[in-house]
């Protein structure tokens, strides 16, 4: 049987990075910020579109974390 890792990418500020890390909480996110409702954690298959995200909402201190599943 063969797994295949897919990536989906979440732009962020720096700051936000480890607490990401250490456990996503939906109840952190920021209300009304685009097409979000403050309760969820939102993924892009785009490297590009989570760069672009996180250059917006970081003033120069952003980061794209890179998030692999695997597929059977």
């Amino acid at each position: 049987m063969m797994t295949s890792l897919n990536f989906s990418y979440h732009g962020t500020e720096q700051k936000s990075v480890t607490n990401i890390i250490e456990g996503i909480d939906l109840d952190q996110g920021e209300a009304g910020n685009e097409f979000s409702d403050g309760k969820g954690f939102y993924v892009t298959n785009g490297l590009s579109e989570a760069k672009e995200w996180a250059d917006h909402k970081s003033n120069n201190n952003s980061a794209v974390l890179e998030i692999g599943r695997a597929h059977v």
